[in-house]
């Protein structure tokens, strides 16, 4: 800091206040010496702030810091309502406390918040590591200040810039998936899916459905259904038309906890074909489907930020690294073996 400090003409108190945005220093001066630290290659260590933090505390136990659950869902969606994303919360805060880090849940859409505000706050608040939640809908690049934190983003990889993005392996999901149902006897194996989604999983599902299909006899072949318009149907709305015109035997889709309406709204089209989850919520014996561990995938985001806070790697990276989990199947009474 001394060498900061030189350059930028103010004391080695004066550094260190500005770059934990103390408010107590004007934004122009903070933003003056940040410019000047970075042209210097100065860069924070978050264990020594974290180790800082423990003195003045006088904790005994080891601490490491505060990582960031942020959420950029709108207000009225309550995502701790939701299993798969309460679960995913859940396994991140048990993994930091298990590494000696703290884990606060910060909300994007809280009235008033931008994304650079509620970049300022966390790093004035000693953040060191960020855990993007699930994006439900598309929207604009982040504007963050991206070179303050160790960075991992979950299910959703953001365009831009190149972070870690720990996910489902939705490939071998659709595989695993695809083959059961074979071993299961069903000849006529239907897919259906919302753009959305399939944009989510970066063509994944669709590109390991396809593939399975080309290795079919063609008079066992089915198309997939793509739902490319947004609505709040359970299913697409040309679900039934599908089935009525292709017969699948046995139905493939994304069901989360709709499962029962799936199985109701199956159950009026001629085929009624059985029913495989690509999304099993939880094992009730009812859904037959892959499950994907969401308690897992929060551990493993907290993973990939702890090892990049340990190895003081702040920032994007420059190319975008996957981190991906298998999925698990579980057998269930709407895919019966036949």
């Amino acid at each position: 800091m001394k060498h900061i400090a030189a350059a930028a003409r103010v004391d080695v108190s004066t550094v260190s206040l500005a770059l934990r945005a103390h408010p107590s220093i004007p934004a122009t001066t903070q933003q003056r010496i940040r410019s000047v630290a970075e042209r210097l290659g100065y860069r924070t260590n978050p264990l020594v702030r974290a180790l800082m933090i423990q003195r003045r505390t006088r904790s005994a136990s080891p601490y490491h810091g505060l990582i960031a659950y942020v959420t950029p869902h709108a207000l009225d969606y309550d995502w701790r309502r939701v299993p798969s994303h309460a679960s995913l919360f859940e396994g991140a805060q048990q993994q930091a406390h298990s590494l000696g880090f703290d884990l606060e849940h910060f909300s994007l859409t809280t009235p008033g918040m931008t994304d650079r505000r509620l970049s300022d706050i966390l790093r004035t608040r000693g953040v060191c590591g960020l855990v993007f939640a699930p994006l439900i809908e598309p929207r604009a690049p982040f504007d963050f200040d991206w070179a303050s934190f160790a960075t991992a983003a979950l299910n959703s990889p953001l365009e831009s810039p190149p972070l870690d993005c720990v996910g489902p392996d939705h490939y071998q999901q659709m595989r695993l998936a695809f083959a059961r149902c074979r071993a299961y006897g069903y000849r006529r194996i239907g897919l259906t899916i919302r753009r959305n989604l399939s944009d989510v999983a970066e063509g994944r599902l669709l590109a390991a459905y396809n593939h399975e299909q080309a290795l079919l006899p063609v008079r066992s072949r089915v198309p997939a259904l793509i739902e490319h318009a947004e609505n709040s149907a359970v299913a697409p709305p040309g679900t039934a038309a599908w089935c009525n015109r292709y017969r699948p035997e046995v139905v493939l889709a994304s069901t989360g906890a709709d499962g029962a309406a799936w199985l109701r709204l199956l159950a009026k089209t001629r085929p009624k074909p059985a029913l495989v989850s690509l999304a099993v919520d939880e094992h009730d014996g009812e859904i037959a489907g892959v499950f994907i561990n969401a308690v897992q995938l929060g551990r493993m985001a907290i993973d990939v930020v702890a090892g990049h806070i340990l190895r003081n790697e702040l920032g994007p990276l420059r190319a975008r690294r996957s981190h991906m989990l298998a999925g698990e199947w579980h057998d269930g009474r709407s895919c019966p073996p036949r």
